[in-house]
């Protein structure tokens, strides 16, 4: 058994090809183009996987309802047959599925001969002679149809009856994706520009899904309207701290982007820039989250918090070899920064404080911060370093003191003869 699925989008439908191609690609790799408003695709071979053709065309129809609502879909066990059953459907709204021969010959027979294609210049010819269904066409003797029409009115009565089987070249898909989408309404708004973008990124993933590649830098082209500003166009950029080909990878930083972008005149187009990619990176599924999976959850919101802050803004620790609290550990800004620097000590904060505080003392001796007293919990930690040198010698004795409310904090004092006041160093959680 044969199947075919085909597609049909009405002319006035300002559709591209290509992108369509990129989505029916998912299901099959055996794609042809039929004429400039039809894509067939053989899908035989995908049957089992996607659990029959019943559920097969389901998935297609509902991706192509969410992408492409205008373009009509067929089913048959013909390219040309799901075709023409395609082109009906565009006129009724019925999505038309038919698995057997017999079943196929009967729904081609009660088509009208309009749905031919190749049969628009030769209307008036069959009206004349009575002619209205594909069924009383094929009632006629075949040399005089051949004769009285042409080559190709014949040929496509044939491929979609099974009579004769065409030869298809399989489409090819380009090594980069481009594409320009003109707007039909001109827009300082970045939430009315927001579903145009997600529509090319959703194309350009289709086509990375066919392609088995992955991107992490998506740079887009906002053209404005030439006499509104003297710069032609805003540049919108999406960096992804690891490559990906799924939408949502995308989106979510494209919300964030959109947010915080500012437009200076109406844009009248939108462009991306061509995408070449890299080979896709292999995932494992797993019931449970693994550590992989875990650090592309890092990553991702490493991603959302650089769209919204800023790269400037997101720092990465970098361990150092020292022994003061301050010097261990340098903060610096890194294009990949990781959520997973070396254990902190139990007995250390995380919040530092730069430079420390110094905190006002009782009579009695005890460090006060903020008109409240601090006990001294644990400690002594002696911390010597910088003995080499003069001026960086620090002699210092940690303590972790708490007040009235609870509250933790990391407090030393510095061992010199001549000063022996106290200091606020960080808080703990």
């Amino acid at each position: 058994m044969k199947l075919w699925i085909s597609t049909y989008c009405p002319p006035c439908q300002n559709i591209e090809s290509i992108s369509l191609a990129a989505l029916l690609a998912q299901y099959s790799p055996e794609i042809t183009m039929l004429d400039s408003h039809s894509i067939a695709v053989h899908i035989t071979a995908s049957l089992t996987l996607f659990k029959g053709p019943l559920a097969l065309s389901r998935r297609i129809k509902s991706a192509l309802q969410q992408t492409f609502p205008a373009v009509a879909m067929g089913m048959a066990p013909t390219a040309w047959g799901a075709y023409l059953l395609a082109r009906q459907a565009n006129c009724t709204g019925r999505v038309a599925r038919v698995i057997s021969q017999t079943s196929m010959v009967r729904h081609l027979n009660r088509l009208p001969i309009q749905a031919l294609p190749a049969a628009q210049p030769h209307l008036f010819w069959l009206a004349q002679l009575g002619c209205s269904t594909l069924a009383e066409v094929m009632q006629l003797p075949r040399a005089s149809l051949l004769v009285r029409t042409s080559s190709q009115f014949v040929d496509q009565l044939d491929f979609a009856y099974g009579y004769r089987t065409p030869v298809f070249s399989w489409h090819q898909f380009d090594e980069n994706f481009a594409t320009v989408k003109n707007l039909d309404y001109h827009s300082r708004n970045t939430m009315i520009l927001q579903p145009v973008l997600e529509e090319i990124i959703k194309q350009l993933c289709d086509w990375l899904q066919v392609k088995q590649r992955a991107v992490s830098e998506l740079v887009f082209l906002l053209h404005y309207e030439k006499t509104k500003h003297p710069t032609f166009y805003k540049t919108l950029l999406i960096r992804l701290s690891q490559p990906a080909w799924q939408p949502n990878d995308f989106l979510e930083v494209l919300a964030e982007k959109l947010a915080a972008l500012t437009l200076e005149a109406p844009v009248i187009a939108i462009e991306l820039c061509s995408v070449v990619g890299q080979e896709k990176p292999f995932r494992h599924q797993q019931l449970f989250p693994d550590a992989r999976q875990i650090q592309q959850q890092q990553h991702k919101l490493i991603d959302l918090l650089k769209a919204r802050l800023g790269n400037e803004q997101i720092l990465t620790p970098i361990p150092q070899e020292s022994y003061l609290p301050e010097q261990a550990n340098q903060w610096r800004n890194n294009q990949t920064p990781t959520l997973n620097p070396r254990p902190i000590p139990t007995n250390h904060p995380f919040w530092l404080l730069h430079p420390p505080i110094k905190l006002a003392y009782s009579s009695q001796g005890f460090p006060v911060y903020k008109g409240r007293r601090l006990y001294l919990l644990q400690g002594p930690e002696r911390i010597e370093s910088g003995w080499w040198t003069h001026h960086a010698h620090q002699r210092r004795d940690y303590f972790i003191a708490g007040d009235d409310l609870q509250r933790q904090y990391w407090i030393y004092q510095e061992r010199r003869s001549d000063q022996a006041s106290w200091f606020l160093h960080g808080f703990f959680a």
